[in-house]
This record gives structure tokens, C-alpha cells and sequence, in this order.
């Protein structure tokens, strides 16, 4: 679409210019044609990618038309053109990082053109026109019909909801409606393919697929380039007796039906394994309540069986049968013996449970030391090599350590013992000492992380309010750390990532951003979603620097 506006002139520059914005919170069904006639109307666009249905990234040709689309354009109010029941959003326009720093520049270099004003007046009319147009009924009408419906085939309807789990029932249906649209899609955009390839070989053949003598057109069937397959004798005679246009047309056919073969078998197959996986599901669910039935019955018969001994209970018939009124002496013989059999069981156990957590005591600090000893050995050859390690020249707050008196006693009066040749064997003092120092020096540190995140607030306003300690954060952390947790909180949002939106909040960070300035990056796109990824993000920050 061409742009009544002219190119704004920025001066020579061999940098790139950044014209990039993002636009935000699209109402329902608005298509990619009516928002690229917005952001046309206020200047020149080169390019609008959509990432979801509610947000994209707006690419403008010079810094005029940046300024004018988030002049004109932010706050609007766009009618919903889909689902009547949703309720219209307010466009929101926002230049990224970097944008925004060439944009401060333009403005108060005094760059702009002398009908920049006209220009912005022409444009909110422009847009005012447009979105008059959009809340049209026949325009939204026809854009609820521009969107892609498929029809369910038949044979897929084959799965009653009654049959089907009740706590579990909305999950597995969604799945297979999942499933079922995907297999419509992929018949619609392969029925789509098929009928281009007919109009392109319709023309071909309306062009240039005739013979002259003895040339040949380079895309002949019957070239030698091309690979022979094998037909019956009678066939060959007949297709040999065939215009080459008939020819063409029966071995069309005969693509055809092996596509649609192969389309079929593949559909089949894709099916037979969802059901499979349907199947196995429902089945592990019959399981399941059959279990809880098993248990149920089991409980009802006990407590019939209580019910009946408690309706026919003798007093004194049960005290000439049990030998607890028979002959207690007896019995109290017996009842010693079971308690006896039952302490020694539990003193069994519990000897076992502390042999089990002792070894696994020595394998853990065993397989610690030796991660250490390799730590060690690691930093000492890169410190060799001259590469600055991540804990050279960043401030380490010191940490002091208050002896236990009764320790430095007892280790006192051990070697006072040793002198006198009364004490135990050094190696057994060595070893608890090598035990006890490996144990505190290991778990020191993530005891302190974990006090560190159990003390930070659990009010948004209160943790946002705190800032880290920028000075101990490190280019490395930012990069593999915050830029990963980042980029997979985004996906997980919008199902895809958005490495520039992910880049501006790097760059935000490094240079000392706000928590709320954070959250103003991305809540044009995560809208409700965006406090809590930043949120995670600043709770690692702060137990990071703290």
C-alpha cells in the first residue's frame, strides 16, 4: 500500500536506522489486512509480523512514521470483528529499546519536517476512517468468514464423551479436537496445493506445451530425463495410440491416486496411533476406578462384618470361647512373645534405615568432595592459562564463623590425651573432623539461598520495591542465565519466541532497569502474564546479589 507521506530525511548515516514497534493488545478477529492499513495510514511500512492473535512487531522507513503510528495510534479503541462476547481493547504502540533511543535523538535534533503536524492530522483522520470501516457489520461479517473453518470427517466421530472418564473427559476431548483439526487442516492445505498445481499446468500447457517437428518441451513426460514406469503390454499399446495430451492427462490421474493413496495410508496411520494412545489412556483410568471400587468393596464388607458382629455379640458366650477370660495367664504368654517378635522387627528397621542413611551419607560427600577436587583442579588451569574466572573481581561478602566452645574443648582436651598416650586413634579424630568440615562447607551455600528466597515478600509491590546489588551480577549470568528464563517464559506464553522483545529486556538489565519498567516491556504482550514472569525474574536477581 503506497503512503501519501513523504520519506523523512535523517541525515548521512552509515548505522542502521531501528524503526521497529510493538503493537499490542489487538481485539478479536481482527485480520493482518485491516492492521496493516492502520499502521500504513500513518507512514511508511515496510513490514508487519504478527507473533499471536493479539500481538506483532511494526517496522517502519523512518522515524516520522514510528512517530506518528504511536502518536495516532496508541489508545485506540479497535471494534472486535470475531466472537461478538469478547470486549474491544485499546491499541497499544510502543517502540522498543532501541528505537526509542533513536527516536529521542530525531526529536531533539529538531530533525522533523515542517507539515509534520499536517501530516499527523491527516494520518488520526485516516485511521479514524478505518476503524469506522472495521466497525461495519458487513466488514466484520466477512471477516468472520475469511477465517479458516474445516469440516470434521465422519469416520473421526467415532468417540461418545459418556464413554470417557468424567474428571478426565475435557482434557481427552480437547485433544482429539486438536487432532481432528489438524487432520482437516493438512486435507484443506493439500486439496489448496492440488488445485495450483492444476492452474499452473493448465497454463503451461494453454502456453507452450505444444509440439513444433521434432523439438520437444523441457518438462515432456516422455523424456528420457525422466524415469519409465512399468504399465502392462496392453496398456502400453493403448497409451502409445494416445495424444500426448491424453497421455499426460491419464498419468495425472495415476499421481493422483498414489498421492491420495499415500495421504490416506498416512492418515490411517496417524489415527491408528492416537487411538492407540486414547485407548491405553482410558484403559489405565478403568484402572484406576476399578482399583477405588475393589477398595470401596473391600471397606463396605468389613464394615457388614462389623455390623453383624456387633447385632449378634454374647458377652458371656465370648467369655467361655477367648482365652483372654479363659486363661489369662496363657494368653499374656502369647501376647509377650508377639511383642517381643514385634520390637526386635523394629529395632531390625530402624538399624537398617540408619545403615541406608549413612551410606548414603558417605556416597553424597564422597561424590561432593570429588566435585570440588575437580572444580579446583578446573579454575587452577584456567587461572594458568590466563582466563579471569567468574569469582575473580567480584565482591564476595566475608564470612565469619563462630567456633563451638564444647568443640574447641573437647578437640583440646583430645590432644592433650594424645600427649599422655590415652587417646583413640588419630585417623578416627581426622575422619570426623574431614566429615564434619565437608558437611558445613557444602550445604552453607544452599542454605543460604534457600533463607534468602524464604525471606523476600510475597506482595509483588514489596518485592518490586527491593533492588539487587547490580554490582554482583555478572555479563555471564545475564547471558546464560536470565536470558534462558526469559526466553522460556515467553514461549510458554505465546507459544513461540520473541528474541527481540527478549534482547530489550537483556539490554533493560544491564542497564539497571526497575522491576516496573520491566514489566511495561512486556505487558503489551503478556498483558496479565507478564508481572509473573518478571516477577520470577526478580526474585532470581535478588537471591543471586543478596
Amino acid at each position: 500500500m503506497h503512503s501519501p507521506f513523504p520519506e523523512s530525511n535523517a541525515g548521512p548515516s552509515t548505522a542502521p536506522i531501528q524503526t521497529t514497534a510493538f503493537v499490542g493488545t489487538i481485539s478479536s478477529g481482527i485480520t493482518d489486512e485491516w492492521i496493516t492499513r492502520l499502521l500504513s495510514a500513518c507512514g511508511h511500512l515496510r513490514s508487519f509480523k504478527r507473533v499471536n492473535a493479539s500481538f506483532g512487531f511494526a517496522e517502519f522507513a523512518d522515524a516520522e512514521s514510528v512517530l506518528r503510528a504511536i502518536a495516532v495510534l496508541s489508545g485506540k479503541q479497535l471494534p472486535v470483528m470475531g466472537n461478538k462476547e469478547e470486549q474491544p481493547k485499546k491499541l497499544t504502540m510502543k517502540a522498543n529499546a532501541e528505537t526509542k533511543t533513536y527516536l529521542d535523538q530525531y526529536e531533539q535534533g529538531g530533525m522533523k519536517s515542517k507539515e509534520y503536524d499536517r501530516y499527523e492530522s491527516q494520518a488520526s483522520a485516516a485511521v479514524e476512517n478505518i476503524i469506522a470501516q472495521m466497525a461495519d457489520p458487513s466488514n466484520a461479517a466477512a471477516a468472520a468468514e475469511s477465517m479458516p473453518s474445516y469440516n470434521v470427517p465422519s469416520h473421526l466421530k467415532d468417540l461418545p464423551p459418556e464413554d470417557l472418564p468424567e474428571e478426565h473427559r475435557g482434557s481427552v476431548l480437547s485433544e482429539i479436537d486438536k487432532f481432528r483439526q489438524s487432520s482437516a487442516a493438512r486435507d484443506e492445505e493439500r486439496k489448496r496445493r492440488e488445485r495450483i498445481q492444476e492452474i499452473e499446468r493448465t497454463r503451461t500447457y494453454s502456453t507452450g506445451g505444444r509440439y513444433n517437428g521434432h523439438d520437444q518441451p523441457a518438462n515432456d513426460r516422455q523424456s528420457h530425463q525422466q524415469p519409465v514406469g512399468f504399465v502392462a503390454s496392453s496398456q502400453a499399446q493403448e497409451e502409445k495410440n494416445m495424444l500426448p495430451d491424453e497421455r499426460d492427462a491419464r498419468e495425472e490421474e495415476r499421481r493422483q491416486l498414489r498421492e491420495k493413496d499415500a495421504n490416506m495410508r498416512e492418515s490411517q496411520e496417524a489415527e491408528r496411533r492416537f487411538l492407540a494412545v486414547e485407548r491405553n489412556r482410558l484403559a489405565h483410568w478403568e484402572r484406576e476406578l476399578a482399583k477405588q471400587g475393589e477398595i470401596e468393596e473391600k471397606r463396605e464388607q468389613r464394615a457388614r462384618a462389623m455390623r453383624k458382629l456387633a447385632e449378634t455379640w454374647d458377652q458371656s458366650r465370648e467369655m467361655e470361647r477367648d482365652m483372654f477370660y479363659v486363661d489369662r495367664n496363657r494368653w499374656r504368654s502369647l501376647r509377650k512373645q508377639m511383642r517381643e517378635r514385634e520390637e526386635e522387627e523394629d529395632e531390625a528397621d530402624k538399624r537398617l534405615q540408619v545403615e541406608e542413611e549413612e551410606r548414603a551419607r558417605v556416597e553424597t560427600e564422597r561424590f561432593l568432595a570429588q566435585q570440588a577436587e575437580d572444580m579446583a583442579a578446573y579454575e587452577k588451569e584456567q587461572r594458568a592459562a590466563g582466563v579471569l574466572m567468574p569469582t575473580e573481581g567480584v565482591h564476595v561478602p566475608l564470612k565469619l564463623k563462630r567456633t563451638n566452645p564444647l568443640d574447641e574443648q573437647a578437640s583440646h582436651s583430645t590432644v592433650q590425651a594424645g600427649v599422655l598416650g590415652t587417646t583413640e586413634d588419630d585417623s578416627d579424630v581426622a575422619a570426623i573432623k574431614r566429615g564434619r568440615l565437608a558437611h558445613i562447607d557444602l550445604s552453607d551455600e544452599e542454605t543460604k539461598r534457600a533463607k534468602t528466597l524464604a525471606g523476600l515478600p510475597d506482595d509483588r509491590e514489596k518485592l518490586f520495591a527491593m533492588q539487587p546489588v547490580w554490582e554482583r551480577v555478572s555479563e555471564d549470568k545475564i547471558e546464560d542465565g536470565y536470558r534462558t528464563l526469559l526466553d522460556s517464559g515467553i514461549v510458554e506464553s505465546l507459544g513461540e519466541s520473541v528474541p527481540d522483545m527478549v534482547q530489550e529486556l537483556i539490554d533493560s538489565i544491564k542497564k539497571h532497569a526497575t522491576a516496573n519498567e520491566l514489566v511495561g516491556i512486556v505487558e503489551p504482550v503478556l498483558e496479565e502474564e507478564a508481572g509473573l514472569l518478571i516477577e520470577k525474574l526478580w526474585r532470581e536477581l535478588l537471591v543471586d546479589t543478596m
